[in-house]
């Protein structure tokens, strides 16, 4: 506890000396950036001709309509898909939706909650530069909202109610203005909160892009924003990767290398991809032990791991990539260890320390997820266990996004037969 501290204190101090980081999201930035890629999709050569000849509207929307249609490298499901598993979630499991829409409402009408704080309204105006001061000026508190997992919750509601991508045009806008000043350190303050806002994002744009709006440039225009935050996001964090501090930190470093290589190939170089997967797979199998438990022994940080590991496992599945046996029996190794200490009702001991925040905010809850990786080992490794005991607990959303389909997560027979004892 007393190293923890003092690395947090150092790191704090360490940032308060730093001069923050300006980032360029212009449209220039953009295409320069763009044109000095050595290989390029037909599609984006024509949007770099066409910015370079000042037909602007005519470049970005070329670019938005590229990702909206590429076939290939695969998202975690298809876009066409989304609206149709979005409206079954909203039927089946209101409570779910009801809470996805309520969290929203209340962030932006009453204050957004950060930990046990509420700061004032999500909206236009929105104090960026000091959200809300913690216990003992905590930095994690003003640093939160720039980690923007507000945003693909809001989107997904903008699936069924238009206004929620009304507002949040106008809160990523008002918060483009305040980080491209380049007078706080908090959007940039660590690889961390980059990589969080980046991976939130990709899912963000994702609920965008699936709606039918039949390529209306008004209503394209928030995706075009989104896709210059990350490229600018992936810029950023490029040669910084592998300098985060250890464990789970650098695990997330490494994470984040494969899956920019993998899903943005158009904002990273090939030498930046090679070797990729090979370094996150080697710093995955140093910070677990051969039983699939963590060598930190926090069955939080154990589950911050098992976010990372089963988006490894879909996406490589979804882009018909090769996965060893090895990494197969670790994964499932680190399924079971959660499934079997939460339970059927999907409750975690609070052993060891926690993290602050989810990598993929797709549910309402904030924090633990458990129920959602009893599930997810439930659909990936072991039919046989029974589904779970309690249907509303809304983490479960989260495995049912990542997973690109619903399943049964309720029963109140068979679970009661299960061994409660484990040796790990």
């Amino acid at each position: 506890m007393v190293s923890s501290l003092v690395t947090r204190l150092r790191s704090y101090f360490l940032r308060k000396a730093t001069k923050p980081h300006k980032p360029d999201f212009s449209d220039t930035k953009f295409f320069q950036a763009l044109a000095q890629s050595e290989k390029q999709p037909e599609a984006l050569r024509h949007a770099i001709s066409d910015f370079s000849s000042g037909r602007g509207q005519d470049s970005w929307l070329k670019v938005v309509r590229h990702f909206r249609s590429r076939t290939n490298p695969k998202f975690f499901l298809e876009l066409a898909d989304i609206p149709t598993l979005a409206e079954e979630i909203r039927r089946k499991h209101a409570v779910w939706y009801s809470a996805q829409r309520e969290k929203t409402e209340t962030s932006c009408r009453d204050g957004l909650a950060i930990y046990s704080t509420i700061a004032p309204p999500l909206a236009p105006g929105f104090p960026w530069h000091q959200p809300a001061q913690g216990p003992d000026n905590d930095l994690l508190y003003p640093v939160r909202p720039h980690r923007f997992a507000f945003a693909p919750r809001m989107a997904l509601v903008g699936l069924f109610d238009e206004s929620s991508v009304e507002r949040l045009g106008l809160i990523v806008e008002d918060w483009l203005a305040f980080a491209k000043k380049g007078e706080s350190n908090l959007p940039y303050v660590s690889n961390l909160v980059v990589i969080q806002r980046l991976l939130a994002l990709c899912w963000t744009w994702a609920f965008l892009a699936a709606r039918p709006i039949n390529h209306d440039p008004n209503a394209m225009a928030l995706e075009w924003t989104l896709i210059k935050i990350i490229r600018v996001d992936v810029e950023y964090l490029t040669p910084r990767l592998g300098t985060s501090y250890p464990n789970n930190h650098l695990l997330v470093d490494q994470f984040s290398r494969w899956y920019i290589s993998l899903w943005l190939p158009e904002f990273c170089s090939a030498d930046e991809r090679s070797n990729s997967e090979n370094i996150w797979l080697g710093e995955l199998n140093r910070q677990t032990l051969a039983d699939g438990t963590g060598f930190e022994h926090s069955v939080h940080y154990h589950e911050f791991g098992c976010e990372m590991a089963v988006a490894y496992y879909l996406l490589s599945i979804r882009n018909q990539q090769e996965i060893s046996p090895e990494y197969r029996r670790r994964l499932e190794q680190m399924l079971s260890f959660q499934a079997d200490i939460v339970g059927p009702y999907g409750l975690a001991p609070a052993i060891g320390n926690t993290t602050e925040d989810p990598l993929f905010p797709l549910d309402a809850s904030e924090g633990w997820a458990s129920a959602a990786w009893w599930l997810i080992h439930r659909e990936l490794f072991d039919a046989k266990r029974a589904p779970l005991a309690d249907i509303d607990q809304l983490c479960v959303e989260r495995a049912i996004w990542l997973l690109g389909k619903d399943l049964p997560v309720a029963s109140d027979e068979g679970w009661s037969t299960e061994s409660l004892l484990h040796a790990y």
